[in-house]
C-alpha cells in the first residue's frame, strides 16, 4: 500500500457531493483505481462513511486525519465559506 493524500476539493452546492482528488505525486496515483463522489455534508460524515466500510473504504486507512486543504461548504444563512481538509489515505492496489 502507497501513502497517498487524497484532497477534497469541491463541495457542489444542492447534491453536497464532496469530489475527492488525489494529490499524490504521479508515481503513487496509478495505485489508486479511481475517484468517487462522496455524498456528505460536513467532515464527520467522511469519517462515519468509512468507519461503515462504504464509498471510502478504498481510500482511507483507520488513522483518518484531517488537515486543511479547500473545502466549499454552505451554512445555514446559505453564506458559503471554505473550509480546508486534507486526508491521509491510503491507495487500494485491489
Amino acid at each position: 500500500m502507497d501513502n497517498v493524500e487524497i484532497s477534497i476539493v469541491q463541495h457542489i452546492r444542492g447534491y453536497e457531493n464532496i469530489l475527492l482528488h488525489c494529490v499524490a505525486e504521479a508515481s503513487k496515483v496509478s495505485a489508486v483505481k479511481g475517484f468517487f463522489p462522496v455524498i456528505v455534508s460536513d467532515t464527520r460524515r467522511v469519517k462515519q462513511l468509512h468507519e461503515k466500510k462504504t464509498v471510502l473504504h478504498a481510500f482511507l486507512d483507520k488513522n483518518v486525519t484531517m488537515k486543511k486543504k479547500s473545502l466549499f461548504l454552505e451554512d445555514e444563512l446559505k453564506k458559503k465559506r471554505e473550509v480546508d481538509i486534507l486526508i491521509k489515505a491510503e491507495a487500494s492496489k485491489t
